[in-house]
């Protein structure tokens, strides 16, 4: 059994699509941890509608906030997750129906497994809902609206890096020896084992409120523990766009990942 966890805002057409991909994964065997991070209720009411098909759980991060609260929301759903490999997506993102059984197959300690994201045009969203409510969703359909601008697969820099840590190569990659690769590791497909969020602590929290960064810290630290990484090129998640939830502070976050690097 996996535990995936899920931090959502005041989104619920998007946390929607979320969880109809969740109904189609070739793997059964997993919880699904919903953590709203101070938003209204509506997600409790959409997580009762999915509870006869889904093993599904409801979490509210205290106290209502204006605030982005990524970090502390994912952390909560770490406190409540009962299996040893985690996997954290966004509420905003349609997982491929493959994603958790290929997360599922690493159960390594130390391992640290992260797929990838393509994305669905804002004015393409619609459209989407609409498709689900008339049950005529299919992945053939999400695919024809989306494009893909992961530079971990379309970037020459990043893509060499990325795809020979693929599963194929796990045994022999020393991913620790190089704490830069930790910008392949962001958070909306990604999962890390119960022993080691629990051993750093989870997300350091000081990154909520502004955008990115919390998912590089915790990559880093993980690396610093003797962590690697197996990624999975070939599983998307599909990233709903929307309007930023918060402000950029690159000066706060380099000093942030300055200091994770150093320490």
């Amino acid at each position: 059994m996996v535990s995936v966890v899920i931090p959502t805002y005041n989104d619920n057409d998007r946390l929607s699509l979320v969880l109809w991909g969740l109904t189609q994964q070739t793997y059964k065997d997993f919880e699904i941890i919903i953590v709203n991070d101070g938003g209204d209720d509506e997600a409790k009411n959409l997580v009762r509608q999915h509870q006869s098909v889904l093993n599904i759980h409801y979490r509210y991060l205290h106290p209502k906030s204006e605030k982005y609260r990524p970090s502390a929301a994912r952390n909560l759903g770490i406190e409540h997750a009962i299996s040893e490999r985690i996997i954290f997506i966004d509420g905003d993102v349609i997982p491929s129906a493959c994603l958790i059984q290929e997360h599922s197959r690493h159960d390594d300690r130390l391992t640290i497994v992260a797929g990838v994201r393509y994305r669905v045009k804002e004015d393409e969203i619609h459209a989407l809902i609409h498709t689900m409510r008339t049950g005529n969703m299919s992945y053939e359909y999400i695919m024809s609206k989306t494009y893909i601008d992961d530079q971990r697969i379309m970037d020459p820099k990043y893509s060499k890096r990325f795809t020979s840590l693929s599963r194929n190569h796990f045994d022999t990659v020393d991913y620790a020896t190089s704490l830069g690769n930790a910008c392949l590791c962001p958070s909306m497909n990604i999962s890390y084992s119960r022993r080691l969020l629990t051993n750093l602590n989870g997300f350091d929290v000081r990154y909520d409120g502004f955008l990115h960064g919390e998912d590089h810290d915790l990559a880093i630290r993980a690396l610093k523990r003797g962590a690697r990484c197996v990624t999975l090129p070939d599983v998307p998640v599909y990233h709903l766009d929307h309007p930023p939830r918060a402000e950029r502070n690159d000066r706060l976050m380099h000093s942030l990942l300055t200091a994770a690097r150093l320490s």
